[in-house]
């Protein structure tokens, strides 16, 4: 009886153990997740435009390691990077800006980043130093407006929308702050929001209507169940709609949205199921050769790092498969072609009667040309293989002498109103009280006019 209460116990511990290492790692660590997103549009040098898409750091709160994060977006090798609010907490006193300014420009040396804000970063404290820190990193702050970015001689349209200290500016035409020209209206549109639920209010002026939204804020339901989701996300409730993965436009399955579950842990600090991610978004016409072209460049990687390829696995599947041919009298593809580049010679040269016949007849198995595999040569699509041991990764440590400002400079501080929610800056130090706001629906600091007591 006693060993079996010890084993009982030891069991018990094993499992809390276990479930202590689960809960840290959904909590304390990131991943990738690849997304791709057909549509006509994404042609020409955008078939295979990669954004690497991050949202609700919350920073300084963001439980991830900064340099897994910058690991992780340096190894999708972003065409572009995207930041789509919640960037830091609302009370993020202890944000030291020289790890800010490091981290921003660590992003910037990977890829042209561009960022809008998100509630969070609306009512932060430290709104103004993270206005000048993103500034002076490089990052393009896009709020409320659109620019065009050109990309090998294609055009394409990067829109903002702000977070506001109301929830006013979500309804109707939410793009209504938002100008663009006649020219950004005709190319193909991306929406950095942080709102995934005003979804469908994106698209009410079909002049701005994106063809690509990426969106946050939902930090993936907090809580998810598998074949449910999502428990709880801000501003949608209890089992809420959009809190990770595409979303398809109803009426236009072209016209989607990418939700992040994002890094960084707001008023519920805990995950389960819901690991902090790196989205990487692949623009595609065709996902099929757009998977392709990602395998591709994998088993590229993994041979220069020693690794064995799905290739390799096909190639000595085929050989094995032609010698057990030859020992029963036949051949499988032709009786002397053994790769893609001697099939080619064959059929070129007619070495074999059976050359073109045996491609016709297999045509339905998959088996062709080998000039016609998008893996030999694919001009549609721009998956140019990149040698990362060429590239040297950027450093990330902070370094006080590097971030361009005056020490001696103290951050204003931000007036709100409780009243009127109207924002002040304010040079003198005033004192802060803690206040539960229903109108942003979370912990705010409301900064305390001393005029007014």
């Amino acid at each position: 009886m006693a060993k079996k209460s010890a084993f009982n116990t030891l069991l018990g511990l094993s499992t809390l153990a276990l479930g202590a290492a689960y809960v840290r790692w959904q909590n304390y660590t990131v991943g990738t997740t690849d997304y791709f997103v057909e549509n006509p549009r994404f042609k020409d040098s955008l078939n295979g435009f990669t954004i690497a898409h991050l949202s609700d750091l919350h920073l300084p709160d963001q439980n991830v390691n900064l340099n897994d994060i910058l690991d992780h977006v340096y190894n999708i090798q972003p065409n572009i990077i995207a930041i789509t609010g919640d960037i830091v907490q609302t009370d993020a006193s202890d944000l030291d800006e020289a790890t800010l300014f490091t981290f921003f420009k660590a992003l910037t040396d990977i890829a042209p980043t561009f960022a809008t804000f998100g509630n969070h970063d609306a009512a932060s404290l430290q709104h103004n130093l993270l206005v000048r820190t993103m500034g002076a990193a490089g990052i393009v702050h896009l709020n409320d407006r659109a620019i065009t970015y050109n990309y090998r001689g294609q055009s394409l349209t990067l829109m903002g929308l702000d977070d506001k200290m109301n929830k006013y500016f979500l309804v109707g035409d939410a793009l209504r702050t938002v100008e663009l020209t006649t020219e950004q209206m005709a190319q193909p549109k991306i929406l950095l929001a942080h709102h995934p639920e005003a979804f469908l209010r994106y698209h009410e002026n079909i002049n701005k209507s994106p063809d690509l939204v990426l969106s946050g804020h939902a930090h993936g339901g907090q809580i998810r169940i598998p074949g449910i989701g999502g428990l709880f996300a801000p501003n949608q409730g209890k089992l809420p709609k959009y809190t990770s993965g595409v979303f398809y436009l109803p009426g236009n399955p072209d016209k989607q949205m990418v939700v992040s579950r994002g890094i960084g842990a707001s008023s519920f600090p805990i995950r389960l199921n819901n690991r902090p991610e790196v989205i990487a978004v692949h623009l595609t016409t065709d996902i099929e050769r757009a998977v392709d072209g990602l395998t591709k460049s994998i088993d590229y990687i993994t041979e220069q790092e020693g690794g064995v390829t799905k290739q390799q696995l096909e190639k000595q599947y085929l050989a094995r498969k032609k010698e057990r041919a030859e020992a029963h009298g036949y051949y499988s593809v032709s009786p002397d072609a053994t790769d893609s580049q001697e099939i080619i010679e064959a059929i070129d040269n007619d070495r074999t009667v059976d050359a073109y016949t045996l491609f016709e007849n297999k045509e339905e198995e998959g088996m062709r040309d080998p000039r016609e595999n998008p893996f030999i040569e694919n001009n549609d699509y721009d998956d140019d293989v990149v040698d990362r041991s060429s590239i040297e990764r950027p450093k990330y440590e902070a370094d006080e002498e590097k971030v361009p400002h005056n020490p001696s400079i103290q951050s204003p501080y931000i007036l709100l109103d409780p009243e009127t929610n109207e924002k002040t800056v304010v040079d003198e130090n005033v004192g802060t009280e803690e206040v539960f706001s229903d109108h942003l629906n979370e912990e705010v600091f409301i900064v305390k006019d001393p005029k007014k007591q």
